[in-house]
């Protein structure tokens, strides 16, 4: 049976890295408070898949399966910007699995590399090249222009890539 294929998204991301000491104080900061949603968090269960001989990377797409709150999600990133803004082009969708879905992928990037995966079993021709477990905190801020921006802080620990199946 033929599931939806992945909607498509631009991501625009700022990253900026501080000291884990000040985590308490930047997320007390007034800012943060009075935002129009509150605070939320979630344990993000994320890995990274690649063939063995890293073709996606040399493509410049990224394949991420996530397990927030119950959902899995898979999304096909393109590669990341040369400058500290990143922006790139993302596909993501619902899948039943914590392994790679290619069922649907039939508008993303991934889609030329298609017939160098194994269909019926990408497991045979994808490998885990990162995962991690990671607390995230999200707060919703209202920006000048009248837009809301999603500011997140992330608290990561790498686990072994077997720990991700």
């Amino acid at each position: 049976m033929a599931r939806d294929s992945a909607r498509q998204a631009k991501e625009i991301e700022l990253k900026l890295e501080f000291d884990p000491a000040d985590a308490a104080r930047l997320a007390s900061h007034p800012a943060l408070r009075a935002g129009p949603a509150p605070q939320e968090e979630h344990q993000l269960i994320s890995t990274y898949f690649d063939t063995p001989d890293g073709a996606l990377r040399k493509a410049g797409v990224y394949l991420r399966v996530r397990e927030n709150g119950g959902h899995i999600v898979q999304t096909i990133k393109t590669a990341k910007s040369e400058t500290d803004l990143i922006e790139r082009l993302e596909w993501e969708r619902e899948i039943t699995s914590r392994n790679p879905d290619l069922d649907g992928i039939e508008d993303t990037p991934l889609k030329p590399l298609y017939p160098g995966l194994t269909p019926v079993c990408p497991c045979e021709s994808l490998t885990t090249t990162l995962a991690s477990s990671r607390k995230r905190e999200t707060y919703s801020l209202s920006a000048r222009c009248g837009k809301t921006v999603l500011m997140t802080q992330s608290f990561s620990r790498p686990e072994a890539p077997e720990a991700a199946r």
